[in-house]
């Protein structure tokens, strides 16, 4: 199995099923490369696939990467995520559920498809500097006016007046739990009650939040929240039913993307009699 990390995420347990995802430093000096490169070398022979936020500092993946130079016989997969905090924490829970359904290698490849799987959300006390999604010059002038509140969507983008029987969106297809995060003088009422009842989520719990959630939403007043699938079996299904692994001819890995996830090797998918020779001799 791959061992699961998180660039500058929280070690949530999202999700009932994998390992806790470890948590990797966000070093800031070059002094510190190897403590990175300690966290990077996880216990067992697995490969280890890493959860990097697009958003954070850029200098902290070319760290990653210079720390996992250290590391020659460590294979190592990276995951470039978009989503705030909670839900690309949300993300790596998912990938390290999934673990045992998915070869690393095919897991791997399956991770973008975990990106639209989740679902985020956010209550905010101000839209004044929220970029994403984008509030209208409207919404960010009523952001001063005293008890506003706001809702936002990730995915599908939108922003709208918290108290707006419309601030809701709807019941998603697959059961779901609902797991979200309070900062400062936030009010939780729309994620438990009006949110959690609108998705139909089969549970709601809170937990610690992200350090970086307010400089991503914006604001110090702020409920992050995250819709997950339950059905873990089905989930599996789902984002690997379009994937045709076949074996890297360079590190063996059982891969289902190109370059691959872990050595880089270009190669593409070979056709149907090789590969089927190929993985018979993998097996």
């Amino acid at each position: 199995m791959a061992a699961i990390l998180g660039l500058g995420l929280s070690a949530h347990a999202l999700v009932d099923e994998g390992e806790r995802v470890g948590v990797l430093p966000d070093v800031t000096d070059y002094d510190d490369i190897h403590k990175l490169a300690d966290a990077l070398d996880t216990p067992g022979d697995g490969p280890t696939i890493a959860i990097v936020p697009t958003w954070i500092d850029e200098a902290a993946f070319m760290r990653l990467r210079t720390a996992h130079s250290l590391l020659p016989e460590r294979h190592l997969a990276v995951h470039r995520t978009s989503l705030p905090p909670l839900a690309a924490a949300g993300v790596a829970a998912l990938v390290s559920a999934l673990g045992t359904r998915l070869a690393p290698g095919v897991l791997a490849a399956a991770a973008p498809a975990l990106d639209g799987e989740v679902r985020a959300y956010a209550w905010l006390g101000s839209v004044r500097s929220l970029t994403r999604p984008k509030p209208s010059f409207g919404q960010r002038l009523r952001s001063s006016w005293p008890g506003s509140a706001f809702a936002a969507s990730v995915s599908p983008p939108w922003v709208r007046n918290a108290k707006d029987p419309a601030a809701v969106p709807e019941r998603l297809a697959h059961p779901t739990r609902l797991a979200y995060a309070a900062v400062g003088q936030a009010e939780r009422g729309w994620v438990t009650e009006s949110l959690a009842a609108a998705l139909g989520a089969t549970s709601v719990d809170e937990v610690n939040s992200a350090a970086l959630s307010p400089e991503w939403w914006g604001t110090e007043a702020l409920v992050e929240a995250v819709a997950l699938p339950v059905d873990l079996d089905d989930l599996a299904r789902r984002v690997g039913a379009e994937l045709d692994p076949w074996p890297c001819p360079w590190c063996e890995a059982l891969i289902a993307a190109t370059p691959c996830a872990f050595c880089g090797h270009a190669i593409g998918r070979p056709d149907g009699d090789a590969r089927r020779a190929h993985v018979g001799t993998a097996a």
